[in-house]
């Protein structure tokens, strides 16, 4: 299992693609999101055109989950029309938005996860296997 997790977090699919959630009120981790591409080898691969990013610029609130959820289908949809196969998932923001996006793309391409960690990004690899 050790071995599937590590050869899903390597493998950059055919049609790659990076979804970046930004729901944290008043940060924009769009930058270090794209600092952390350009030095790696395969993400800084990726078109821009397969590259997605769905951002609020307030706190989170219970009234909010209709409309990110349509915003989610939305992004997800695009997604899907660009042909991703892997799609690259930076997450920040809160750990309900997270079980939301887990339910939206679970059954799509796979979905490597990335967290921030000491100012870079980590790759924990996929969001399940198949």
């Amino acid at each position: 299992r050790r071995r599937l997790f590590r050869e899903l977090r390597g493998n950059p699919g055919q049609r790659p693609g990076i979804l970046v959630l930004d729901l944290l009120a008043g940060k924009d981790v769009g930058p270090a999101v794209e600092r952390f591409r350009q030095g790696d080898e395969v993400l800084k691969a990726i078109p821009s055109g397969r590259c997605f990013a769905l951002t609020r610029d307030r706190s989170l609130t219970p009234e909010d989950m209709p409309g990110l959820h349509e915003d989610l289908r939305k992004v997800a949809a695009r997604i899907v029309a660009e042909g991703v196969d892997v799609l690259h998932y930076f997450h920040a923001g809160p750990t309900v938005a997270a079980a939301l996006v887990g339910a939206e793309l679970a059954n799509g391409c796979w979905v490597i996860l990335y967290q921030h960690d000491h100012g870079s990004y980590l790759n924990f690899g996929p969001l399940k296997t198949r």
